[in-house]
């Protein structure tokens, strides 16, 4: 892992450097000083995602996660399965009307509304 980190560093001094000595026309000083700047910005970078990496996978030395268990566990019978009996025949939902008041008439609701405004109102 140190290797592939070196190699991202050595690439970063390397396009640094040429870009900073040919586009810029800055000299040779300059050049090598931001192509190091580049190598130490990709090497450090490079060194925390290893770390990160390495502290998320946290290889123990076991063969833990090493292989892929496509088997489902068996399925377990809901408790709760209200719309079927137990031989397997669907069974609609009925729905029980809610009883509602008529006592009132229109006119009589209509006062009552008014009446709760204007107390409201005052």
């Amino acid at each position: 892992m140190l290797r592939l980190v070196l190699i991202c560093g050595f690439v970063g001094f390397s396009l640094t450097f040429i870009l900073s000595l040919v586009f810029t026309g800055n000299s040779w000083g300059t050049s090598v000083f931001r192509g190091i700047v580049g190598f130490l910005v990709l090497f450090v970078s490079g060194m925390v995602v290893n770390f990160l990496l390495n502290t998320a996978v946290k290889r123990d030395g076991s063969e833990r996660g090493t292989q892929i268990d496509l088997t489902l566990p068996p399925e377990k019978p809901q408790p709760n399965q209200g719309f079927h009996r137990s031989d397997d025949t669907f069974i609609p939902m009925t729905f029980t009307k809610l009883p509602t008041n008529h006592s009132d008439s229109d006119d009589e609701q209509a006062r009552k509304i008014a009446e709760a405004l204007r107390q409201l109102k005052d």
